[in-house]
């Protein structure tokens, strides 16, 4: 793994019942068997000791570059950025994702969206965190 970043692995969790032959919640003849398989998939992150500081630290440090409704988001960190929520000129952006460390992603803007940049990152603990601005020049 490397030392000079964080990195990423699933965890991908699948349970299911037993069958149970015989039930016991048989009454006056009528029967009703549900069976729940659960599966959940959660990030595990690793940081190296060499990677210092959080996540929140340095999410100002985010550029982004607008090119027609596309908006790119460069993550010059050693850390996963998860985005929570970006805006642009107040006008919210779906389809947000993690940005891997050293790295960049391009975001879908609606039509005519102009402004400033404005995003919040999901922090160690699970809340938001303050909200970062870019202006564009």
């Amino acid at each position: 793994m490397p030392t000079d970043r964080e990195t990423l692995q699933w965890v991908c969790i699948k349970a299911l019942p037993p069958e149970n032959e015989q039930s016991d919640t048989q009454a006056k003849g009528a029967t009703l068997d549900l069976n729940l398989s659960i599966s959940t998939c959660d990030k595990l992150i690793f940081r190296p000791d060499a990677v210092k500081g959080t996540p929140e630290d340095v999410a100002g440090n985010l550029r982004w570059v607008e090119t027609g409704n596309k908006l790119k988001v460069e993550n010059p960190t050693p850390f996963y950025m998860n985005l929570a929520s970006v805006t642009v000129g107040g006008k919210p952006i779906t389809g947000l994702e993690y940005i891997p460390p050293f790295a960049d992603k391009t975001l879908n803007m609606p039509g005519g969206t102009r402004g400033d940049v404005e995003w919040k990152i999901i922090t160690d603990l699970g809340g938001e965190s303050h909200p970062f601005h870019y202006v564009f020049k």
